[in-house]
């Protein structure tokens, strides 16, 4: 069986989904994606489990769940047993990723701005990493003989940044800061579709999950936020990043062959967010975790903030980092407020799954191991009735234990896996701090630092002359696309990826002289390396800068 002499496009539009997509391609706003599925197979993406950047684009990359792939949230502990959390980044994998395997096979990629790819992999080819690069300073881009070329030709290449609390004056400069880093992007793309010989190419843009994540309150009628006056000046910014991105998936596909395979995804899709829970607190309440009796207090923002108005960038960046150290290490939030030997369960990460600080496992662990399917079926049970007191909805849309929902499952998995329901998120006690809130008695605050989030409803898109033009998806997932991706160039599908090949959209013709066939692949994926202290400092600002802390 021969390779095929397909070339694949991927173009990821972060955050993406058909509920803002679809009245805009019903009036013809987005033409070049309108034609793509006019051409070719489309439909909902189910992201991963939990539906956040880390893992769901770690699973497009690698073709398996975050349970068999490490990388689950932002942040957590990296060890089973561990209650030490640093800030994940592409060393942590435990599963290789698509285009280190095409490399194996002799096949050359470019790989742009994927999230969660610092840092970048040794591929035959060019690899400029995500948002997980540190800083400039940092060794983001292979081969580093490519930096020099990158910066020419964007006229600088640019990091992400936005202001942390935005206010209403802030808020039209940060959408041109969004439309900026999207031409940047755009740039080196560009150039590296002219320059390289391919046969994986793939960009991310991340403008439509940072618009949907702060301007969609000024769409939403119904959001708590929202009012007639902002949305007279700012209620079209989430659909001008839909619409800037169709414009540049155009001028981008006019410098490809028409024989090149396209796939358009996303890695998740959203949704507003209303109300955020105060999971420690509820979990605190409950008697299920104890605080520490004098936890280190948030450090308010205004001094580093100030100091900061009046340094130049890097000494203000910096400066930041510095000041919003806690303890001197610049480590994610960690556990240090939480009293362990008075703890049975508490969060880890950002989105609020639960690990059972169970004996032997451990350093402190309280719940012996003959109690720890009954405390999960207790809290499981309980988590699933909670609601909102204003209108009787749940805050939690599903819970599971972990195996139920990975099918291979490393040891430092969060014992409880939780999807939030449409319309809230958790909300650490933490950020409250860092906003400048006092918390309400309740589980529950209209305060948090977005006005919209992530839900599990992506987009994927293929169009090509191997891809049947109409077709839909039968519940494809995101660990599909890899998968697919190697069928369709030719490649055996490697037999530890959880996902499947979409055949349904691929052509009878293809599929008889390209039958997906399965081989077992060298799994070695090296040593992991941690986030020096001063790029841990940078990761903290940045996603603090975001709202992901």
């Amino acid at each position: 069986m021969t390779q095929s002499n397909n070339r694949v496009m991927v173009f990821g539009m972060d955050g993406a989904t058909f509920d803002i997509m679809q009245p805009l391609l019903d009036a013809g706003r987005l033409p070049n994606l309108a034609r793509l599925i006019a051409h070719g197979a489309s439909g909902t993406l189910d992201s991963s489990v939990p539906e956040l950047s880390p893992p769901a684009w770690t699973s497009f990359m690698t073709g398996v769940t975050p349970g068999a792939h490490g990388v689950n949230d932002f942040f957590g502990p990296v060890e089973a047993g561990s209650y030490e959390t640093r800030f994940f980044n592409a060393s942590y994998r435990r599963r290789p990723p698509l285009w280190s395997l095409l490399s194996a096979r002799g096949r050359r990629s470019c790989v742009l701005n994927v999230p969660f790819t610092f840092p970048p992999d040794p591929i035959n080819g060019v690899m400029v990493s995500g948002m997980d690069t540190p800083s400039l300073e940092s060794a983001f881009v292979h081969p580093p003989e490519f930096r020099d070329e990158l910066d020419r030709v964007t006229g600088g290449y640019r990091l992400e940044r936005v202001e942390r609390r935005l206010s209403r004056r802030a808020v039209g400069r940060y959408a041109r800061s969004i439309e900026e880093i999207t031409e940047n992007r755009f740039r080196a793309a560009a150039h590296l579709l002219g320059r390289e010989s391919w046969d994986l190419f793939v960009v991310v843009f991340e403008a439509t999950d940072r618009a949907q994540h702060n301007f969609w309150k000024f769409r939403d009628p119904v959001h708590p936020e929202y009012n007639a006056r902002d949305h007279a000046r700012y209620g079209e910014l989430v659909e001008r990043a839909y619409e800037d991105l169709d414009r540049r998936l155009g001028e981008l596909l006019a410098l490809v062959p028409e024989d090149v395979t396209l796939c358009v995804m996303s890695d998740h899709g959203f949704g507003p967010l209303y109300k955020g829970v105060r999971l420690e607190h509820w979990l605190a309440r409950e008697g299920y975790l104890r605080r520490a009796a004098a936890p280190r207090a948030p450090r308010p923002p205004a001094l580093r903030e100030r100091l900061g108005a009046l340094l130049p960038g890097p000494a203000r960046r910096l400066a930041r980092a510095l000041l919003g150290r806690r303890g001197g290490a610049a480590l994610p939030p960690g556990l240090e407020a939480f009293a362990m030997a008075g703890t049975e369960v508490f969060p880890v990460g950002g989105y609020g799954n639960l690990v059972i600080n169970l004996q032997g496992r451990q350093p402190q662990g309280v719940v012996p191991e003959s109690e720890y399917e009954p405390l999960r079926a207790r809290l499981i049970a309980a988590l699933e009735e909670l609601r909102d007191p204003d209108t009787g909805a749940r805050l939690i849309e599903q819970v599971w234990r972990r195996e139920e929902v990975y099918p291979h499952c490393l040891a430092q998995t969060p014992d409880i896996i939780i999807r939030w329901s449409p319309g809230y998120y958790c909300v650490g006690e933490q950020e409250l701090g860092f906003l400048g809130i006092r918390p309400t008695p309740g589980a529950l605050t209209t305060a948090h630092r977005w006005s919209g989030n992530h839900l599990p409803n992506g987009v994927l898109m293929l169009a090509g002359p191997d891809i049947v033009p109409g077709a839909g998806f039968d519940e494809a997932a995101i660990i599909d696309v890899a998968p697919t991706l190697m069928a369709l160039l030719g490649e055996p599908v490697p037999s530890h990826m959880d996902g499947r090949v979409l055949t349904e959209a691929l052509t009878p013709d293809f599929l008889a002289r390209h039958p997906p066939r399965s081989a077992d692949y060298d799994l070695d994926i090296g040593e992991t390396r941690p986030f020096s202290e001063a790029e841990s400092a940078c990761i903290n600002e940045r996603l603090k800068d975001l709202g992901y802390l």
